[in-house]
């Protein structure tokens, strides 16, 4: 509690004050004119609030020669709060001060409620505990900015160039490739593929050269068959025959024997030519065994062989051998350019000279064969050796055959990749590549480790963020109805025709912020937003009188200190609550004033209304109270105790007072007491009856109503008060000017004034 104003100098109307003698009290009221020093007290108090020396700097003394100081001493404090050399001793938190400072901060400004307002209110209302909440997350908050700022000066350091396009956080998270080189190159062939799409769809696979298809085993089998069901003599006989028959002779002689067969049941054993019988010829039963099933299946077989190893290893072949040769290592220089295609070598003429040997040294083994079906051959050491040339030289073919194979595979791939994959993907893919080659360069790689060092901290910075904001808005969702209810109850103590809904909390660019709508008890379904500010239609400026404005910023002050849990150690310093305010509401904002003085600590008044001022001298209880003008002095102001009893005096208790002195003694100036009964009698009437004699009633027009209801229902006064009231007037109307032009002149007799100020303090004491 603020005990003494020790010392206020070189401040506004204040040039040097000292009232240590001044003991303030719970409720302390100060009374000071117009242009005296009140609002200088005040900004002292709001200065002391914050510690902000601003508010006493702007009203230093003008033309003064001293340096402002204040001294003021609390019961709570060991030494006084002073204020010297710029600044005070230390901040006082627990003062809270109504102004229009206030209600420039955290109601409206001039007309309309702007954002400085909304987010003053906003800090108002999550109070001391929110107030740090927001601080802590405000602190989380710029430190998150901090790190973006680091973050940003550690990207500019780390080259565009290397970033190919990936932003600054995809670069610094690439990992590591070990094979990155041949990715890349990889990669690099897949774009190249992409941009040929059409030769690679329409280029043909690689063709493998052919292989051994007939085995050695199986020629030599063949060479070594015999028919032990033919005679070799028979066979010798023939042989010798159809040589002397020459060409077609064999064919006419299988004629024979085929019709000779056909026909055994006509014929017998006669010759279909001369029907001589054949029983008795050697010949002709060689002719049956020659042209047997078997013996002629073996020399197809023979000839079937030599035709199967003409078509492989003939002069046809092996140069559609030679060709597949070339072609395909045209194509392998094709897709070298997309794949990494293996060495697609071999002596494919070596390959071709030892198919061509092996080829001829078994065509003459087998036209031997052809020649003596009936005789068993082997094959002969050249042809062996020959095939195992022909074995050798295979195998390099299968190997080459195997990368064929190879090459067929990925061109495949290829193939397939560049018809589902955009040459734009695969262009990002051997960017992404490139970059992660750059990526882990050692100067950038120190850069981005850094860059990801500070990311780290920001995100561990961000959660902190995170939780401190859980735990703000858990405390926002409890206090902002309880905020809204407690500023609509004291809008309606305040007799208010409104009253405020829809108090949120808001996060802005600026800041966090409040928004509420204004509702009117006679349209309730219309309520008006305080962030309204379309032209022409209503708003804060329009639904609100001067009145209501002043009304609404008084109950928020009162709702901040009623939701403030450190309220009974509260010093409240109040300027002019009723300034502006309608005769209605100044009653109910002293009771509401003397509430607060029981709940608080200590209640500083500051008015030009003595009315006021006397009102609340008037409060009951038992808090203790302190009168103090701000007074002049001099070219200056000061301070001093002030006797509200003497200003509490209304005219006619003056004026009564009058007439009861000068019936114990006699006066001085009697004419004084004379023109004192006329208006005592009007007090009187007026408030005895005052449905028939309302401010502005003379008192001929009062007799005249009265008398126009005496001995009726609606009496007024009975015919002796009417008459006894018009003597008094009679006499009293001697002495106003209004009445009598010479009232100044007016001869006063003693005793007759003393009979009638005697009859006037009766008829004024009548129930």
């Amino acid at each position: 509690m603020l005990q003494h104003i020790r010392l206020v100098q070189g401040i506004g109307q204040f040039d040097h004050v000292a009232a240590a003698n001044i003991e303030l009290t719970p409720l302390s009221l100060v009374y000071a004119e117009n242009a005296r020093g009140k609002t200088t007290l005040v900004s002292i108090f709001r200065s002391l609030q914050t510690g902000d020396p601003l508010p006493i700097r702007e009203r230093r003394r003008l033309g003064g020669t001293r340096a402002a100081q204040v001294a003021l001493a609390f019961s709570d404090e060991a030494n006084a709060m002073v204020f010297q050399d710029g600044q005070w001793s230390a901040a006082k938190a627990n003062i809270a001060v109504f102004d229009e400072q206030f209600i420039n901060d955290n109601v409206y400004s001039g007309l309309v409620v702007q954002s400085p307002q909304r987010e003053g209110l906003h800090g108002l209302i999550v109070g001391a505990r929110g107030v740090a909440l927001l601080r802590s997350l405000q602190t989380e908050v710029d430190a998150i900015e901090k790190h973006n700022v680091q973050l940003r000066t550690l990207a500019a350091t780390i080259p565009q160039k290397a970033l190919r396009g990936l932003t600054i956080d995809q670069f610094c998270e690439l990992p590591r490739l070990e094979d990155i080189d041949a990715r890349i190159e990889e990669a690099g062939k897949a774009v190249s593929a992409a941009q040929q799409q059409e030769a690679i769809t329409k280029m043909r696979a690689l063709e493998e050269l052919p292989a051994i298809e007939l085995p050695p085993e199986a020629i030599e089998t063949l060479l070594r068959e015999q028919l032990p069901d033919v005679a070799a003599e028979a066979e010798r006989r023939v042989s010798a025959h159809l040589q002397r028959l020459g060409l077609g002779g064999e064919a006419w002689v299988a004629q024979g024997q085929r019709i000779q067969h056909e026909h055994r049941a006509e014929l017998g054993e006669d010759c279909p030519y001369c029907a001589q019988s054949l029983a008795p010829s050697a010949l002709a039963q060689a002719y049956s065994q020659h042209f047997s099933a078997t013996y002629n299946e073996l020399k197809a077989k023979i000839q079937r062989t030599i035709q199967r190893l003409d078509q492989i290893y003939g002069a046809t072949a092996l140069d559609r051998i030679r060709a597949q040769f070339s072609e395909n290592s045209s194509k392998s220089l094709f897709w070298s350019e997309f794949i990494d295609a293996p060495q697609l070598e071999a002596d494919v003429e070596a390959f071709l000279a030892a198919a061509i040997r092996a080829r001829d040294s078994l065509l003459q083994q087998l036209k031997q064969k052809a020649e003596a079906p009936l005789e068993a051959f082997s094959l002969s050491t050249g042809t062996q050796e020959a095939l195992h040339a022909l074995t050798v030289q295979c195998r390099t073919i299968d190997e080459y055959n195997s990368r064929v194979r190879e090459i067929n595979e990925k061109a495949a791939a290829v193939r397939e990749a560049v018809s589902v994959t955009s040459l734009q993907t695969l262009r990002d893919d051997l960017a992404r590549l490139e970059a992660g080659k750059d990526r882990f360069d050692p100067s950038i790689d120190a850069k981005c480790s850094a860059y990801l060092s500070e990311k780290a901290a920001k995100k561990s910075t961000e959660s902190r963020r995170s939780a401190r904001k859980r735990a703000l808005d858990a405390h926002l969702q409890n206090v902002f109805p309880a905020f809204q209810e407690a500023i609509n109850l004291y809008l309606r103590r305040l007799n208010a025709g409104f009253r405020i809904d829809g108090v949120k909390s808001l996060n802005t660019r600026r800041g966090p912020s409040c928004v509420y709508s204004v509702v009117i008890d006679n349209s309730p379904n219309h309520p008006v937003s305080v962030n309204s500010d379309a032209i022409g239609e209503p708003s804060f400026k329009t639904v609100l009188s001067t009145s209501d404005r002043n009304t609404l910023a008084l109950a928020v002050f009162l709702a901040s200190i009623s939701q403030d849990e450190e309220r009974p150690q509260k010093v409240v310093v109040i300027d002019d609550p009723i300034n502006s305010l309608d005769e209605h509401r100044a009653f109910a904002t002293v009771s509401e004033i003397r509430r607060l003085a029981a709940e608080v600590e200590q209640v500083i008044v500051l008015s030009h209304s003595r009315p006021l001022v006397c009102h609340l001298w008037e409060s009951p209880g038992q808090i203790g109270r302190i009168a103090i003008e701000v007074a002049r002095s001099g070219a200056g102001s000061t301070l001093r105790i002030w006797d509200v009893s003497t200003h509490g005096v209304t005219e006619h208790d003056k004026r009564h007072a009058k007439l009861r002195t000068y019936l114990d003694n006699q006066v001085d100036n009697p004419r004084e007491v004379a023109e004192a009964i006329r208006p005592t009698l009007e007090a009187f009437l007026r408030v005895a009856y005052p449905e028939h004699f309302p401010p502005g009633t003379l008192l001929g027009r009062f007799r005249l109503i009265a008398s126009q209801h005496v001995g009726g229902a609606t009496q007024i006064l009975c015919q002796n008060d009417v008459d006894e009231l018009a003597t008094l007037t009679d006499y009293a109307n001697r002495f106003h000017h209004d009445t009598n032009p010479a009232w100044q002149t007016a001869d006063i007799n003693d005793a007759e004034l003393l009979a009638f100020v005697r009859r006037v303090v009766a008829f004024t004491k009548r129930a």
